[in-house]
C-alpha cells in the first residue's frame, strides 16, 4: 500500500505453495521489499476434506515476570508499566475447515476453506489496559475457488476471500505519546473491519513455445474505529496515560487491479535458451478516510504530568478522498549460456497521484463549508529501471554456485502522497500551547497560545515541483555449496540503500529557523532535575527565531534523507536423512538511518501526513537527533528427528541482538512545552538479547487404505521460560528501562490434524 500495512489477513490453511522473495527480485516486483506470492488449493478429480484444530489457554502456561521489571515506586497505574499478568495468554484457538472436488469431473474443480481463529491475551502488543480489560482478537476468512479446464489450451479461474476482524479494545492514541497506557477499557476504541480479494483469470497455451495469463480482480477493506465511550479525551506526554473517549473513524480502500503477460520460450538462439516474459499491469487505487467525530467535543487535552500543556482542535465530520493510478510494464529473460544463466529485464512504472472533487462540511472548528476540484494529477512519477542477475556453476557439477544480482525499485507513493497535499486530509487539526485559564480541565475559546502544529485544513499545503519519488539500490553476491548428497552451505551479502526521501515540513519554520540558543537540564535516567546525582551536562538547544512564524506546510525532496542496510548472511540446511534434518542461519545487519519511533519510544516529532516509510523521520529542527547508525544480529537453528513409534520431535532456537536504544527526554522551548529530545544516541544503551527454545512433538495415523491422515501434535513455547524484555521505556523518569513488553511465559499447544 505504500503505507508500512496491509489491512488485510490471510487464511494460511487454503495455501497450496508459498514463495516468498527477499532480494533479488526480478523485474516482474515493482517495488523493494519482501515478495509473498501464494497459490490457494483448487480441489480436484477426487473429493478432499482437511481439518485443523488447536487450542492454548492459561491452565497450560507458567508466569515469568519478576517485580523489577516493571514495577515503578510511587508511579502511576498502581507503580507498573505492566500488570503482574500482563504478558500472558487467556486463551487461543484456531480452526481451519479445508474441503475440494469436482464440480463437473474433468473439467471443473472447486475448493472452499474457512477459518476462525481467537486469541485474548491480559496486555495488548502495544500499551497498557491497567484496569485488567482483556485485549482479545477475532478472525474469520472464508475463501472460495473454482477452476474450469475449457480445453486443453485454456483455463479460467474464479477466486474470491473475504475476512472480518474483530477487535474491541484497540489501544489506539495520537501519534504525540509512545506506548499508551489506558487507565480503563473505556479509553480504548472497538475495530470491526472486513477485507476481500476477489479475481477472474484466464491462462491459456498458444502454440509450443507460448503461455498467456489475463487477470482482473479487486482489493478492498472498510478499516473502522469507534469509541468505547464518549468522555473527555486527556492524554499525558510524560506518562503516556489516557483517560476518555476515543475517534469515530473510517479509512476505506479499494484497488481494482488488471494484469497480463505472455511467456516465450526459445532453445538454441544467441548461443543459449531463453525464457522470455512480457507483462503489464493497472492499478487504480482510492483512500477515504472518515472523521465521522474526532474525539469528544473534536478536541484531545494533551497533559504534561497532569499539568494542561496542549489542545488538539479536530475539524470533524471529514470524508478525505485520495488517488493513486498506476501503469506498468516490464520485459525480463532468463538466458541461459551452458553453466551461465542470465536474469535480464527493465520496467517502467507510471504512477499518478490524484484527487477526486471533494468538500469539507462545517464543523464546530470549521464555520465555512469549503469545496474543492478534482485534480487530475497532483504529481506524476515516471520510472524506467534496469535488473540484472547472474548465476554461475563454477565446476560444471552443479555443487558450487556464484549468485549476483543488482537492481533499482522505485517505492510505491501509495495513496499518503495526495493526502499529504490534499486541504481535505485525512487527518485535520490544529495544536496550540494551552493554559487552562479557570483551572476546569477542558478547553474552552481563548485558552490557546502559540501554534504548535497543524494537519490538513489549509491551502498552505502544497508539493514542491522538484519533489522526486525516493528509490532503493540493491546488490547481492551469493555463494552456495553441496558439501554432501544432503547438505548444503551458503553465504551472501545484500546492501541495500533507500535514497531521495521526502517528507511534509513548514517551510516557514525551517531547520535553519532554529537560532535562539538555551540551556536545558538533562534531569539524566531518573527525570528529577532536582536529584542532581545522575543528571548529564546542561543540553544546548535552539529556540525557533520567530513563534509567529505562520504555517506553511510542504512535501519535498530532503537532501541527505537516505538509508543504508548491510546484512552478511550464513546458513547450512540438511534435507531429511538418516531420521533427522536441519535449517540453521545467522545474518547481522548494519543500518544507518533516519528513524523516529522504534519499539513503541518515540524519540523525535511525529510528523503529521502520513506513515510512508520515507516520510516523516527526518528531523525537523537541530533538537532533534534522528540520524542512527546501529547493528543487529540473528541467528535460527531447526530440525527434525524421527525419534522412533511414529514421533517426530521439532526443537527451534531462535536467537536475536536486544534492541539498541538511548534516552531521551522532553524539553519545555518556545515552539513547543515538550519537545522530545533524544540525548544519548540510539546503540548507547542495547536491550538484552533474547533466546526461545521451542518444541514440537507429532504423531501421524494412516488409515482407510492410507488415504486418510490423523495428525496429533504438542507444541511447547519459551521452554527456558525465559523473561526478556522485548520492549522497555527509554524515556527518562521513574519508568526509565522498564519494561513494556516482556516474552510471553512457558505455554503448551494441543492440536489435531486430518487429511483425506
Amino acid at each position: 500500500e505504500g503505507t508500512a500495512a496491509a489491512g488485510f489477513y490471510l487464511d494460511y490453511g487454503s495455501f497450496e505453495v508459498v514463495f516468498i522473495g527477499a532480494a533479488a527480485n526480478s523485474a516482474e516486483v515493482p517495488n523493494p521489499g519482501v515478495v509473498a506470492e501464494v497459490v490457494r488449493k483448487s480441489g480436484g478429480n477426487r473429493p478432499s476434506l482437511s481439518l485443523y484444530y488447536d487450542y492454548e489457554n492459561g491452565d497450560i502456561q507458567g508466569r515469568n515476570l519478576d517485580p523489577d521489571q516493571y514495577l515503578v515506586p510511587g508511579g502511576p497505574g498502581n507503580g507498573r508499566t505492566i500488570r503482574p499478568d500482563g504478558n500472558r495468554l487467556a486463551s487461543y484457538k484456531n480452526f481451519n475447515l479445508g474441503a475440494g472436488g469436482p464440480i463437473i469431473r474433468d473439467r471443473m474443480w472447486g475448493h472452499f476453506a474457512y477459518l476462525n481463529q481467537q486469541n485474548s491475551v491480559a496486555a495488548p502488543p502495544a500499551g497498557v489496559i491497567q484496569d485488567g480489560t482483556p485485549f482479545d482478537t477475532k478472525l474469520f476468512n472464508y475463501t472460495g475457488k473454482a477452476t474450469f479446464q475449457m480445453n486443453q489450451a485454456n483455463k479460467f479461474i474464479g477466486y474470491l476471500q473475504h475476512g472480518t476482524k474483530e477487535q474491541p479494545h484497540r489501544t489506539d492514541s495520537s501519534n504525540r505519546l509512545g506506548a499508551p497506557v489506558h487507565i480503563t477499557g473505556d479509553s480504548t476504541v472497538l475495530q470491526a473491519s472486513p477485507s476481500w480479494v476477489y479475481k477472474g483469470e484466464w491462462n491459456g497455451t498458444i502454440g509450443q513455445n507460448m503461455f498467456a495469463e489475463i487477470r482482473a480482480g479487486q482489493f478492498g477493506y472498510n478499516f473502522g474505529l469507534d469509541s468505547n465511550t464518549e468522555g473527555t479525551r486527556y492524554e499525558d506526554v510524560v506518562t503516556n496515560e489516557i483517560t476518555g473517549g476515543g475517534r469515530h473513524w473510517l479509512n476505506i480502500r479499494r484497488r481494482n487491479q488488471y494484469t497480463g503477460a505472455m511467456s516465450f520460450f526459445r532453445d538454441n538462439f544467441a548461443g543459449g535458451s531463453h525464457n522470455i516474459k512480457v507483462g503489464g499491469e493497472y492499478l487504480d487505487e482510492s483512500g477515504n478516510i472518515k472523521w465521522d467525530q474526532g474525539y469528544a467535543d473534536s478536541v484531545i487535552h494533551f497533559l504534561s504530568s497532569g499539568a494542561p500543556t496542549i489542545v488538539r482542535l479536530y475539524n470533524s465530520g471529514t470524508s478525505s478522498q485520495n488517488g493513486l493510478a498506476t501503469t506498468s510494464l516490464f520485459d525480463t529473460d532468463t538466458w541461459t549460456i551452458d553453466r551461465l544463466t542470465l536474469n535480464v529485464g527493465a520496467r517502467f512504472d507510471r504512477y499518478r497521484v490524484h484527487l477526486p472533487e471533494q468538500t469539507i462540511p462545517v464543523s464546530r472548528f470549521n464555520p465555512t463549508e469549503r469545496n474543492f476540484a478534482e485534480i487530475s494529477s497532483v504529481k506524476t512519477f515516471n520510472h524506467i529501471v534496469p535488473r540484472v542477475g547472474a548465476t554461475y556453476d563454477l565446476a560444471g557439477d552443479g555443487k558450487t554456485v556464484v549468485k549476483a544480482n543488482w537492481g533499482r525499485f522505485y517505492f510505491n507513493p501509495g495513496v499518503n502522497l495526495a493526502d499529504s497535499v490534499n486541504p481535505n486530509s485525512s487527518d485535520q487539526y490544529v495544536e496550540y500551547n494551552w493554559t487552562d485559564l479557570n483551572g476546569d480541565r477542558i478547553f474552552q475559546p481563548g485558552e490557546q497560545g502559540v501554534e504548535v502544529g497543524r494537519a490538513g485544513g489549509t491551502a498552505g499545503a502544497a508539493i514542491d515541483p522538484n519533489l522526486v519519488n525516493p528509490y532503493s539500490d540493491e546488490t547481492s553476491f551469493f555463494l552456495e555449496r553441496a558439501v554432501l548428497a544432503d547438505l548444503g552451505v551458503r553465504a551472501g551479502f545484500v546492501y541495500k540503500k533507500d535514497s531521495d526521501g521526502w517528507q511534509r515540513l513548514n517551510a516557514s519554520r525551517r531547520y535553519e529557523n532554529y537560532t535562539i540558543p538555551v540551556s536545558v537540564v538533562d534531569p539524566g535516567p531518573d527525570g528529577n532535575a532536582a536529584t542532581t546525582a545522575d543528571n548529564g551536562p546542561n543540553l544546548n538547544l535552539l529556540n525557533l527565531d520567530d513563534t509567529t512564524r505562520p504555517a506553511n506546510q510542504v512535501t519535498e525532496t530532503v537532501p541527505g534523507y537516505q538509508g543504508t542496510y548491510k546484512t552478511i548472511e550464513f546458513s547450512a540446511n540438511k534435507r531429511y536423512g538418516q531420521r533427522w534434518s536441519m535449517n540453521s542461519s545467522f545474518s547481522y545487519t548494519w543500518t544507518d538511518e533516519f528513524g523516529n519511533l522504534y519499539f513503541n519510544n518515540r524519540v523525535g516529532t511525529a510528523v503529521p501526513g502520513g506513515s510512508f516509510s520515507h516520510f516523516g523521520s527526518y528531523p525537523l529542527t537541530p533538537n532533534e537527533a534522528t540520524h542512527n547508525e546501529y547493528t543487529n544480529w540473528n541467528a535460527k537453528f531447526s530440525g527434525t528427528i524421527d525419534a522412533g513409534w511414529g514421533l517426530r520431535v521439532t526443537p527451534v532456537l531462535k536467537m536475536q541482538s536486544g534492541a539498541p536504544y538511548g534516552r531521551f527526554i522532553a524539553a519545555a522551548l518556545n515552539y513547543s512545552a515538550s519537545q522530545v529530545v533524544l540525548v544519548e544516541p540510539i546503540g548507547t544503551r542495547r536491550q538484552e538479547t533474547v533466546s526461545v527454545l521451542d518444541f514440537r512433538v507429532e504423531k501421524q495415523l494412516r488409515f482407510a487404505a492410507d488415504r486418510a491422515r490423523l495428525g496429533l501434535f504438542f507444541d511447547l513455547f519459551n521452554a527456558m521460560n525465559s523473561n526478556t524484555a522485548v520492549n522497555i521505556n527509554w524515556r527518562s523518569g521513574a519508568a526509565f528501562e522498564k519494561a513494556t513488553t516482556v516474552l510471553g511465559p512457558r505455554i503448551a499447544k494441543f492440536g489435531v490434524k486430518f487429511d483425506w
